[in-house]
């Protein structure tokens, strides 16, 4: 019974908090709101073409990745209709709250444009499926 606790436990472990702040999520979810979610949904679901940004589709685009690669992804080609105007600020707090999105823990430190850690190493086992694809 010892060994069966013992891995329930290590089960459900949590991954380490992620390189970001509650802040930048928090302002994240604003600039989501007022950028992001006409085309990929305020629930992030995504919509015909626009991809999912939460959910296991997400994950399964991403998890092998870094944050400094989606972060790179997102100043190059978002908006649509703009592209590369996104600040390196702006890109980090929207990062950071698809991140959250996604189970990851806020940490104590900021997210940057060096920051560089793979994303399956900071969100839990089991994503939460979003509607959308």
């Amino acid at each position: 019974m010892i060994v069966v606790g013992t891995l329930t436990l290590l089960a459900q472990e949590k991954p380490p908090a992620g390189p970001f702040t509650a802040a930048q999520s928090g302002d994240g979810q604003k600039l989501y709101q007022a950028m992001c979610a006409s085309c990929h949904r305020p629930d992030l679901s995504g919509h015909n073409d626009t991809p999912p940004l939460a959910g296991k589709y997400f994950v399964k685009q991403w998890r092998d990745r870094s944050v400094q690669d989606l972060m790179g992804y997102l100043r190059t080609t978002m908006p649509p209709r703009s592209q590369g105007s996104l600040t390196d600020e702006t890109a980090a707090d929207l990062v950071a709250f698809i991140l959250e999105s996604n189970g990851a823990s806020a940490g104590g430190t900021p997210l940057t444009q060096t920051t560089n850690v793979v994303i399956r190493k900071i969100l839990p086992v089991d994503v939460p499926e979003r509607s959308g694809k």
